[in-house]
């Protein structure tokens, strides 16, 4: 089961570091004569300097968008605190902070809504929703979801209505309600395709095999996993390949195949290791444990 979130944060930062890096060279030369820039032009300086340090460096990040917020209070514009406060609920997020994620999405959709701004509404609703589900709470993050989708459906946003639908099939994933969770990434794959992004179609893609090596569909579900890791191949997609080739560790060893679920454990480890993900990386370890005690 993939974490949509997670797409948004880890798919090329292999690929951009560079570019990243070059970006924020950019920016900070801007302020470099701040006394002569108007401050809406210095409060989105911070907001993209929050954003670009968010692929590098969280701290940074957390920093600009701290200023950026300053900025609003000190000229009294209640609106701008919108985006700055979202950010800071994102980044402590990444952070692992997840209460004090949730305090600062409260705070953003409070004011979004005073603002009626529609696509910061559902931003909220739809991360709160992955939140929630973290915590296990399946209940507030399904509330929040169905919130988030139909927004998302009135904003005619096809990424928002495959992370809301997403995180509906997760919910009901993780409650072992497969034939619930099934028909939430069906939905997803359908938007997916419609939308023809190529790394979103792989995230559907990979779980739906997950979700059909669940209800013993092999073939399926492995046809399924096996489209998912061509197109991260293809993309060089080293974090989400890590991921997938521990779900297809995880289900060649459910069907009692230990060579092959020893052969994606250690492909887990290797892709793990080029993308730096610890979570991976003990996924592929205790995938490896409890392969050599299956197979002795």
């Amino acid at each position: 089961m993939k974490k949509w979130y997670l797409i948004l944060i880890f798919s090329f930062l292999a690929k951009i570091t560079f570019a990243q890096n070059s970006k924020i060279d950019s920016l900070k030369a801007l302020l470099k004569d701040k006394k002569s820039l108007q401050s809406n032009i210095i409060y989105s300086v911070y907001n993209n300097l929050g954003y670009e340090y968010s692929f590098t460096n969280t701290d940074s990040a957390l920093v600009y968008v701290q200023k950026a917020y300053d900025i609003s209070v000190s000229v009294n514009k209640e609106n701008w605190k919108i985006q700055p406060t979202i950010s800071m609920g994102f980044l402590y997020y990444q952070k692992g902070f997840t209460y004090k994620a949730i305090e600062y999405n409260y705070k953003a959709l409070q004011l979004a809504e005073k603002f009626k701004d529609t696509t910061q509404i559902e931003y909220c609703y739809r991360t709160l929703a992955e939140i929630y589900h973290d915590l296990k709470d399946y209940p507030k993050a399904i509330a929040n979801a169905e919130k988030g989708l139909i927004l998302s459906k009135k904003l005619n946003s096809l990424h928002e209505q495959i992370a809301c639908v997403t995180v509906l099939g997760n919910a009901n994933f993780e409650q072992k309600k497969y034939p619930q969770a099934l028909i939430f990434y069906k939905s997803a794959l359908d938007l997916a395709i419609k939308q023809n992004q190529e790394i979103p179609l792989a995230v559907c893609y990979q779980n739906m095999g997950i979700v059909l090596g669940k209800t013993h569909k092999n073939i399926e579900a492995i046809n399924y996993l096996n489209k998912s890791e061509s197109i991260f191949l293809k993309n060089k997609d080293y974090f989400d390949l890590a991921a997938l080739y521990a779900d297809k560790s995880d289900f060649y060893l459910n069907i009692n195949d230990f060579n092959n679920s020893t052969k994606y454990a250690k492909l887990t480890e290797k892709y793990a290791l080029m993308a730096q993900s610890m979570d991976v990386l003990s996924k592929s370890y205790f995938t490896d444990r409890e392969y050599t005690f299956n197979a002795s």
